[in-house]
Parts: C-alpha cells; structure tokens; sequence
C-alpha cells in the first residue's frame, strides 16, 4: 500500500483519509520505504538556471547540450576510457523517477556552484540563486 504522510510534531501522519484508513488496517510492525517526492518548483528552479546561463553564453548550441555539460561538471554522469584512452562521459538523468527530492537538492545546490566558478566566472552564487528564485517566483 502507498499513501503520502508528512512529517509533524516528529512523527508521520497519513495527509488524507486513504492514508489514515491505511493506517487503521496495520497490525504489528511494518517495513518502510521513506521517498519524498520531487518537488516541482525546484525543478523548475534548475530549468530556470540553465536558460539563465544559455542565454549568458556562446559555447553551447542548445540547451541540451549545457545541460549535458552542467550534469557532467556535477559529477552526473558515468565515465569510462576507451580503448585508445580517451574518457567518455555520460551524463545521468536527473529525472523525477531517478532522483528523489533531498538528491536533487545537493545537485541543484552544486550546479549552482560549478555554474558560478565555471560557467559564469565572477557571479556569486548567493546572487544568481537570488536571481533564479526571482524568474521563478519563489521566496
């Protein structure tokens, strides 16, 4: 059975009815598997960054491929060496089924980072995050 629960006063507590009536069906103790779903604000918060820097820059033709660039530069992405010794990287996805909320929260806040030191020399990161939470319209 599923059911989303939040945290309060330290303890999990059913959201909804379907989840209460879940809980009043347990009998003894329980396995659990604690995801917290992906937060789609912050989602777009990193969209938001990567059209930020795209438009700020001349190397990369698409999106995609500074968003292939940004993954690989935050460690997303497997790495192997070809025969002749050439390394290869392939950026991992960074999709809803893939990483889970506090996941993203450490690539969003390293993208952040790399962007500043790499991507955008000279802008601090506290500044563009600021600017980003604004395009967004987060507090």
């Amino acid at each position: 059975m599923k059911f989303l629960a939040r945290k309060h006063h330290g303890k999990l507590e059913a959201i909804d009815e379907a989840g209460e009536e879940a809980l009043r069906h347990i009998k003894g103790d329980v396995m659990v598997e604690v995801k917290q779903p992906r937060n789609i604000q912050h989602h777009r918060l990193y969209f938001a960054l990567l059209g930020k820097v795209f438009t700020n820059q001349d190397h990369y033709k698409t999106l995609e491929e500074l968003g292939a660039a940004l993954k690989v530069a935050c460690g997303i992405c497997q790495t192997f060496t070809l025969k002749n010794g050439q390394k290869v990287y392939i950026p991992g996805s960074i999709s809803f089924a893939k990483m889970q909320q506090p996941e993203f929260n450490e690539f969003y806040s390293n993208a952040i980072d790399v962007v500043c030191k790499h991507f955008l020399p000279g802008v601090e990161s506290a500044d563009l995050r600021n600017e980003i939470q604004e395009i967004v319209g987060v507090a």
